[in-house]
């Protein structure tokens, strides 16, 4: 499992990081 945070196929970390802590 790959860090959202760092994930090339995210928009951008921020948005990733968005989704991870909406959970």
């Amino acid at each position: 499992v790959r860090n959202p945070l760092f994930d090339s196929d995210s928009p951008t970390p921020v948005v990733a990081f968005l989704s991870v802590t909406s959970k």
